[in-house]
């Protein structure tokens, strides 16, 4: 009845806030109770380290966490005392309590005092052994900023994690490429493309822009094409092998999906071979440089494994330049990273 009774007075409070943006949650001085009788021990203020552990659970845009000024003299005891206290500063919201410590555990019971109700909305209590005083102030604000969170509906704050730093990918892709646009389109049809890369990320994500993550990535493909001429020449199948230097940008669209876009320098080494009718077997072998652009969807399946598509278009430097569109599929691989991508 007590949590339901809280939780009508909670989202009572907020609806009179109206549009306000935060609630302030302010802690007084908990009674600190050594019954271990040792005169060494080292001084205790637990409302400090609960309102540091508070700190970092919950959003500083939803709830305004204080100490409490000018309190009774010495920690708030009584119920009285937390409602004269709330009535003489302002608070709306009021922990106060204590804490105990025997020889083999920690115990605590601190209570949330709602100051317009003036009644005690919710109790909070928690124990430990005595080697965890840490832990154990830990899980107490796990316990306060629950209520908050789970039983109010105050979203939880975001928690960030690390960039993850010098990161090697492995992507494999299968495609198609054909010849777009001018002489080439008319003379070579391309079949399939075969793709394998490696890519060095320094830190991912790199930096956050527009409230997006963003990842640097710098790459080497190698790719061997196969094409064939157009029915209306003389039969001949090209192989192509292709070796990329991209540099590539991606931003995070929602958790899990990314877009990306490369450039980059290309070297393309192209044989043709053809069986002539009229004439001898024939060879040629030619290489040349090039550009290369890239769009890419991604999705993260785990934190080692990816999938995804994308769309390349190369400009080959020929004395006519030979532009050539490639979609494909790809599996990327982040060997030594299966956890905390």
């Amino acid at each position: 009845m007590r949590r339901q009774a809280a939780v009508c007075v909670a989202i009572g409070v907020l609806l009179a806030c109206g549009t306000a943006s935060s609630l302030e949650l302010s802690i007084a001085a908990l009674a600190y109770q050594d019954e271990t009788g040792s005169s060494f021990s080292v001084p205790v203020r637990p409302e400090v380290d609960l309102l540091r552990a508070l700190s970092v659970r919950t959003s500083p845009d939803i709830i305004i966490l204080s100490p409490a000024r000018n309190a009774v003299d010495g920690p708030v005891r009584t119920f009285l005392d937390a409602a004269r206290l709330c009535e003489t500063q302002g608070y709306r919201f009021l922990l106060y309590g204590f804490v105990r410590k025997s020889e083999y555990s920690f115990y605590a019971e601190v209570k949330l005092l709602e100051s317009e109700k003036r009644d005690v909305v919710a109790v909070f209590f928690n124990s430990d052994d005595a080697a965890h005083y840490d832990r154990f102030v830990g899980d107490l604000a796990d316990r306060i900023a629950s209520f908050f969170h789970e039983e109010i509906g105050l979203k939880p704050p975001v928690r960030k994690s690390p960039p993850r730093r010098n990161l090697l990918e492995v992507p494999m892709a299968l495609g198609y490429w054909t010849p777009v646009g001018g002489d080439w389109s008319q003379v070579l049809a391309g079949l399939g493309s075969v793709n394998l890369g490696i890519r060095f990320i320094p830190a991912s994500p790199l930096f956050v822009f527009l409230s997006s993550e963003w990842t640097i990535a710098l790459g080497c493909d190698v790719e061997y094409d196969l094409g064939m001429s157009q029915p209306s020449y003389e039969g001949g199948v090209l192989h192509a092998v292709q070796l990329r230097l991209p540099i590539e940008l991606f931003t995070q669209l929602s958790a899990g999906h990314s877009l990306g876009m490369g450039i980059g320098p290309l070297l393309r080494i192209d044989t043709l071979v053809q069986d002539r009718k009229y004439d001898d077997f024939y060879t040629a072998t030619t290489a040349v440089g090039g550009l290369s652009v890239s769009v890419t969807y991604r999705y993260l399946v785990s934190d080692s494994l990816s999938l995804g598509m994308t769309a390349i278009v190369d400009v080959a430097f020929y004395n006519t330049p030979l532009s050539s569109f490639s979609p494909r599929i790809f599996i990327d691989w982040t060997p030594g990273h299966g956890s905390g991508r």
